[in-house]
């Protein structure tokens, strides 16, 4: 029994720190300006939803906002679609659902522009998504 709760013990403490290191390097290639911009990108989308949205919602809200940010200085649409589509995420976790769908929407509409067909289709199933989970995690009137 000892062994199985210092083996238990090991494993929380080696995750929790493995978790942390990964954190850290997302943030120092988000950080590091002479990395391309789809890699930063990644690395912060992958901070965002893998760190910060379900625990540390406003810090996932502020860091997506400064990927919409940043995407709109560099005048690059296709991030800033995809920043967009982040911000509506996290709406959608603060039950905050207008703001949620006009975030994906503005999203939508950027990728219009870009004239990707597929880009849209998947930004527009990802706010489909959105919907039906939460018409299957909403109680029943």
């Amino acid at each position: 029994m000892k062994h199985l709760l210092a083996l238990i013990f090991t494993l929380v403490i080696t995750g929790t720190s493995f978790a942390q290191k990964q954190k850290d390097s997302l943030l120092k290639i988000w950080y590091n300006i002479k990395l391309q911009d789809s890699t930063r990108f990644g690395a912060m989308k992958d901070l965002i939803e893998n760190h910060y949205l379900y625990i540390k919602t406003d810090s996932a809200l502020i860091l997506s906002r400064n990927m919409r940010d940043l995407a709109r200085k560099k005048k690059n649409v296709e991030l800033e679609v995809e920043a967009h589509t982040l911000i509506g995420k996290v709406y959608f976790e603060l039950n905050d659902f207008d703001k949620g769908t006009e975030n994906y929407t503005k999203g939508l509409e950027l990728a219009k522009t870009l004239k990707d067909s597929s880009l849209y289709a998947y930004k527009l199933f990802r706010l489909g998504y959105q919907y039906s989970c939460l018409l299957y995690t909403s109680p029943s009137p």
